[in-house]
């Protein structure tokens, strides 16, 4: 875990590594709400029971599973989405 938050907040900050605290939020929120491939659930689920609920869920709702299923089928419902 730690060495995944080190890479993610040397990538952040690639342009200003001593700022890197400004970032650290950004990072960890991104951390937790990444779907983990050794648990198959984001840490805050494991931690909360639930999804962490983002200002974006409340303006585009949730995918839920029956919705998408994969990646490419995501990017094909986003792009029927931003045709319409």
């Amino acid at each position: 875990m730690n060495r995944t938050l080190l890479d993610m907040l040397a990538k952040a900050s690639i342009d200003h590594p001593e700022d890197w605290d400004v970032y650290l939020d950004r990072v960890l929120l991104a951390y937790r709400t990444s779907v983990h491939c050794t648990t198959g659930a984001t840490p805050s689920r494991v931690l909360f029971g639930r999804e962490l609920r983002l200002p974006v869920d409340l303006m585009y709702g949730v995918p839920t599973d029956a919705q998408v299923r994969s990646a490419g089928e995501y990017v094909q419902h986003l792009r029927r989405d931003l045709e319409r």
